[in-house]
C-alpha cells in the first residue's frame, strides 16, 4: 500500500460520542523550517486517571484567507491558514508536540459535535497540560519592548494594590465605579509598545 499523501482529502474524523469528556488532539511531528506540518489526529477521554498529557491553544482566527495545508493522519487536508500558521509557530524541533486547536481538533462541519464540544470546553482548557498563547505575529519587533512594558504595570499595580489583594477596592473603589487617576506610572512605561501588543486581534 502506498505511503503517499492523496490531494483533495477531507479531513478524517469520526465521529466522537456526544458523551462528556471525550476530544480529538493533535499529536505533531518533530520539525523545524518551511517543511509541511505532519499530524496525526487522536482520541483521548478527560475522564480518564490521568489524563493524557496535551496543550491547548489560544489564539484568533482571524480575516478569512485562503486555506492552509497540512498532512493529516497521512492525507494532505486543507485547514484554515491561522490554525496551520499558530501550529507551525509551537511545533517542535526535537520531539513531537500534542496540542488540541479548536478549528482542527473538532469537526467544524457538524454542528452536533461543535455544540457538544463548545459545552465542556472549560474543562478542555483547565485539564490541559499548559495553555498556550499566539497573540499573532510580531511585524514591528515589539514583542520583547511590549512583554516588558506589561511586567512594569504589573509591578506598578502590584505596588499599589498590596500584592493584588486589594485590587478591586483599589480599581473600583467603595461605590464600585472604576477610579480613573492622574497620577503617573512609578515605572517608565514604554506606552507605544503596549498600543502595539494590545492591538492584536486576539484582544478584541
Amino acid at each position: 500500500m502506498s505511503s503517499h499523501p492523496t490531494s483533495s482529502s477531507p479531513p478524517p474524523y469520526e465521529a466522537l460520542p456526544l458523551s462528556y469528556g471525550e476530544i480529538r488532539v493533535l499529536e505533531v511531528a518533530a520539525a523545524s523550517g518551511d517543511e509541511i506540518l505532519e499530524c496525526t489526529l487522536k482520541r483521548i477521554s478527560l475522564l480518564d486517571h490521568p489524563v493524557p498529557c496535551y496543550e491547548t491553544i489560544s489564539y484568533c482566527w482571524g480575516p478569512h484567507r485562503d486555506p492552509s495545508t497540512i498532512k493529516l493522519n497521512g492525507h494532505l487536508v486543507e485547514v484554515p491558514a491561522s490554525s496551520e500558521a499558530v501550529v507551525r509557530r509551537m511545533r517542535l524541533s526535537n520531539r513531537p508536540r500534542v496540542l488540541w486547536i479548536d478549528a482542527i481538533c473538532i469537526d467544524q462541519s457538524s454542528i452536533t459535535e461543535r455544540s457538544a464540544q463548545v459545552a465542556f470546553m472549560a474543562t478542555v482548557y483547565s485539564t490541559a497540560q499548559h495553555n498556550l498563547v499566539c497573540l499573532g505575529e510580531d511585524d514591528d519587533n515589539m514583542a520583547d519592548r511590549g512583554m516588558k512594558a506589561l511586567g512594569d504595570v504589573i509591578d506598578d499595580m502590584r505596588a499599589a494594590t498590596a500584592d493584588f489583594t486589594l485590587l478591586w477596592e483599589t480599581t473600583h473603589g467603595n461605590l464600585g465605579a472604576a477610579l480613573v487617576t492622574t497620577e503617573p506610572f512609578s515605572a517608565s512605561v514604554d506606552f507605544e509598545a503596549l498600543e502595539a501588543l494590545f492591538s492584536h486581534h486576539w484582544f478584541r
